[in-house]
């Protein structure tokens, strides 16, 4: 037995849907608004993600240290793609051997 699915109707539920209030940060927007304080604790003050998540958890945050590295990369990462991309320089004297279907079958290599 089939049954008959209108999509207009759908789409226009899901248009007419009203935005969501958030009402409580989740803990990916916590850790990343907090991003800049939680790497120097890491890298200048030597802490662990595991003291951190402690730390975290103590201020009501419950988060892992493996949770809380994930996170802090991709903050990372997001910011590292808003900046601009440094072109790659590379020496015109190191060419990559190139494999080509003549030379493949010869096993000559040209560089």
């Amino acid at each position: 037995m089939t049954t008959s699915i209108d999509i207009d109707a759908l789409r226009a539920t899901l248009t007419a849907l009203p935005p969501k209030a958030i009402t409580q940060p989740t803990a990916r927007d916590i850790i990343t608004a907090l991003a800049p304080e939680l790497k120097v604790a890491i890298r200048e003050r030597g802490y662990t993600y595991a003291d951190l998540a402690e730390k975290l958890e103590a201020g009501g945050l419950k988060i892992s240290a493996s949770t809380l590295g994930s996170y802090l990369r991709a903050a990372g990462q997001a910011q590292a793609s808003s900046r601009p991309v440094r072109p790659i320089r590379r020496n015109p004297a190191s060419k990559k051997a190139s494999v080509t279907p003549q030379n493949f079958s010869t096993g000559e290599v040209s560089a």
